[in-house]
This record gives C-alpha cells, structure tokens and sequence, in this order.
C-alpha cells in the first residue's frame, strides 16, 4: 500500500529525456526549443524555433524567441528580419520591441533603437526588460542621467535579475 499523500513517481529510464523531441505541437515545441535555448544548445534553438515558425506562421512567441537565438548567434539581420515580420502581427507587444531596440543597439543604429527602446516602455512599462533596453540605449546615446534612471526602474521592476542588478551596481560605482 502507499504511504500517507503518496504519488505516482515514474523514473527515467533512456527513452525519458527524448520524449520531447517526439511530441507535436506548437507548445510541445515551443517548449523544447526553449529549452535548448537555455542549455546553451543556440544554433539548434533556432532550428527548432525557425521549424514552429515555418509550421505556426504568425505567432509571436515563437518569432520574438527566433530574433533573441539568432541574436546570440550574431545574425542580426536575420534577427531584424523576423522581428520586423512580427509586427504586423502584434504591433503592440512590447517584447519585439524590446528585442528590436536591443538588436538595432548591437547593429550601432541608436536613432532607431531608441524609438524601439520608448515603444517598448510606452507598451510594457511594468516589465523590467523594457526599462533595461532603454537604459542601455540611453546610456549609448550618452543621456547618462536618463539611462541610470532607466536602469535602476528596472531593478526596482525585478531585483531577482542578476545581469540588470549588476548593471545597476556598475552604474552606481563608475
């Protein structure tokens, strides 16, 4: 008999950890290609999420998540190229354009990174990674005082964040 709040535990025997590649489905996939991402795994991130965007045009997630791995991959481009399709998508999701403003930044086009960068606040001003874009655009613009601001907004949003808390402390310590 089973102990007193019992459950069912399954072990993972070497089929376990492959169950993933063989589901179907937007979520499913999502899901693995975003683990991938995390693992480090980018090029084969961006294969899994180039596939779902193939197979679920126009979901938004999965574009936005395709620019972010091919970001890492450098192909900024590419990345411009899929965050720019998924406007006409969801021109108010603040995350495409955090993630336009961030890679019009690696791409030296401040001007237009910085209308990213106000969108982004302007649509998500809750979140902290639109306040941390800003800052960073600010400060390559050399609005220093704004970009601290900005940064420091963005600390107080989500102080779990350790690459925006250490940002903050860099910026409190020149």
């Amino acid at each position: 008999t089973a102990g007193r709040d019992a459950g069912r535990r399954f072990l993972g025997d070497p089929w376990s950890d492959r169950l993933k590649d063989n589901v179907v489905g937007l979520e499913a996939g999502f899901e693995r290609a975003v683990d991938l991402l995390e693992q480090g795994h980018t090029a084969e991130a961006a294969r899994a999420f180039e596939r779902l965007n193939e197979s679920y045009p126009g979901d938004v997630r999965t574009m936005c998540n395709l620019g972010i791995a091919r970001a890492r991959l450098r192909d900024f481009t590419g990345d411009m190229s899929i965050l720019d399709a998924a406007l006409p998508y969801d021109a108010n999701s603040g995350l495409v354009h955090v993630n336009r403003a961030a890679c019009l930044l690696a791409m030296d086009r401040k001007g237009e990174a910085l209308v990213a960068a106000e969108e982004a606040v302007r649509l998500a001003p809750d979140v902290a990674q639109a306040h941390f874009v800003h800052g960073g655009v600010l400060l390559a613009v050399g609005e220093r005082a704004a970009g601290v601001e900005a940064i420091r907004t963005a600390a107080r949003l989500d102080p779990n964040d350790a690459a925006i808390a250490a940002q903050a402390r860099a910026l409190e310590n020149p």
